[in-house]
């Protein structure tokens, strides 16, 4: 499983991390995991529903954008375009 931080799903929405924050604070975001310290934490289906909510239905951007994230993390591609495919169509 792959976990990114409030600051790279922030990067991945094109915005600060303090915008995620405050759209989790208003709810037009949803609530992240916390680790056991209080860190937000976020899966790969928590980066698709954020898309979701600020952007509408994913597009080839968001698929691009995911899979770079994933191959940088070390998945394979073959990997990466699983996952998404498996996140996508989950939410």
């Amino acid at each position: 499983m792959y976990i990114f931080t409030v600051t790279e799903a922030a990067s991945f929405l094109g915005v600060h991390a303090d915008t995620v924050r405050r759209g989790e604070a208003k709810g037009t975001f949803p609530q992240p995991r916390r680790s056991s310290s209080g860190a937000r934490y976020y899966t790969l289906n928590d980066l698709v529903r954020l898309w979701r909510c600020r952007f509408g239905d994913v597009d080839r951007a968001a698929v691009t954008e995911l899979a770079k994230i994933l191959m940088e993390r070390g998945a394979p591609p073959e990997e990466a375009s699983q996952l998404i495919r498996s996140a996508v169509s989950g939410l």
